[in-house]
């Protein structure tokens, strides 16, 4: 029994010593001799005086002849370990007595607290310097008065340049009625910036029988996001227009060597990470051939209850340490299919009882679940989701969604 108590004594977490009249330890557990910075052992007969000052050590002796009496002692103790490390101990000892009641020697408890202390040093630093700065704002209350109002404007001035800006970006991208004008069939654009602009965009445009449709997720929101998103929508106009011959992977790959060309002036290697993620197809209306690419972003197709992913390739629209050509996925489209292009802002939001992210997985079943209903009801169900399961927290990314269902 008295070995297995001295085994739990040895294991505890707090250091535990045994000391003489001298204040000589003649045991130590493990983390006694930890608090100490020696080895195991390494205490035996060694006193405090080998770690403390010359005013430490009065409190030392002070407490000794305490015990002497039979007191027991609670005191704070700055020692010095042997790796010239200062700590605080808190330092409780009480007297231990042989058959005759005599006073013998003392068991000691050490808590470390020197973390505790340096807080409270910390805290103590923080409210004065705390009270120096409530003494500068008052001072200075005055004078951000006189300034709140030149404030307000500039404040008001911000708000209409992103206002503007909101403007000229949603005039580059193609309202509801014209793309159900062009496509001529049932579509939604679920739409939402993390901020007034952001960074995602989708892109439909005609050439003669085919009908070309993208949705893109570009570097950062806001300002940032926008600007790619203008000079993504920008290029892809321009490589379409001047392109007679074109599929899908090849457009991809001539946006990449545009973005690149642009951002050259802020390196060629992986730290360069301005461009974007995106879904493109080119649909032909006669045959019904859909030619489908991916830079990270996929495509889902449902038919017959069944929900087929369409891969990307796992390059984005920019710089990459390892760089490959765009691959293209010819797909025959049929009557009552329904196909999506979206961003990753919707599967990334946090929420939900356990705050994690939406997932990739629970976003391709909410899709099987709603996708018989009409693409207006759609964009209704994936708007009120998105809602549910956000609740409190904040957007954490632009989120788009394009759906169109083939009839």
């Amino acid at each position: 029994m008295e070995d297995k108590f001295q085994k739990i004594i040895r294991d505890l977490g707090e250091g535990i010593v045994i000391v003489n009249f001298k204040e000589e330890f003649i045991f130590a557990n493990s983390a006694a001799c930890k608090i100490f910075d020696v080895p195991n052992g390494k205490l035996i007969n060694k006193t405090l005086k080998d770690f403390v000052d010359d005013e430490e050590w009065k409190k030392v002796i002070n407490q000794t002849s305490k015990r002497k009496i039979g007191e027991s002692g609670k005191y704070h103790l700055e020692i010095n370990t042997k790796n010239n490390n200062k700590k605080m101990l808190l330092v409780t000892a009480k007297p231990e007595y042989n058959e005759f009641g005599e006073v013998i020697d003392a068991v000691a408890v050490f808590f470390d607290i020197t973390e505790n202390i340096n807080e409270h040093k910390k805290l103590k630093e923080f409210n004065q310097q705390f009270e120096e700065l409530e003494g500068q704002l008052f001072a200075q209350a005055i004078e951000a008065d006189i300034r709140k109002k030149e404030a307000e404007k500039l404040l008001k001035h911000f708000n209409d340049s992103i206002n503007y800006a909101k403007t000229i970006q949603y005039s580059l991208l193609p309202s509801l009625s014209h793309l159900n004008k062009m496509l001529t069939k049932d579509v939604f654009v679920l739409y939402k910036p993390k901020h007034t602009i952001g960074g995602d965009f989708y892109y439909m445009k005609r050439r003669d029988d085919s009908i070309i449709l993208a949705v893109a997720d570009c570097t950062g929101h806001g300002v940032s996001g926008a600007l790619i998103s203008m000079l993504g929508i920008t290029f892809l106009n321009d490589i379409i227009d001047q392109n007679l011959l074109f599929n899908s992977s090849e457009i991809l790959g001539k946006l990449r060597k545009k973005i690149k060309h642009t951002f050259k002036e802020y390196g060629n290697d992986f730290q360069n990470k301005n461009g974007m993620d995106i879904a493109l197809c080119i649909i032909n209306l006669k045959t019904n051939m859909m030619q489908f690419s991916g830079a990270f972003n996929p495509l889902y197709i449902i038919r017959n209850n069944e929900l087929t992913e369409y891969k990307a390739t796992k390059n984005p629209i920019a710089y990459y340490p390892v760089e490959k050509e765009f691959e293209s996925h010819n797909i025959q489209l049929f009557k009552n299919d329904t196909f999506y292009l979206f961003s990753d802002g919707f599967q990334d939001q946090i929420g939900g009882e356990s705050e994690k992210k939406y997932s990739k997985k629970r976003f391709r079943e909410f899709l099987l679940k709603i996708h018989k209903e009409d693409m207006k009801e759609q964009n209704k169900l994936l708007e009120k989701e998105f809602v549910s399961w956000q609740a409190e927290n904040n957007q954490v990314d632009d989120m788009t969604v394009m759906g169109v269902k083939w009839d």
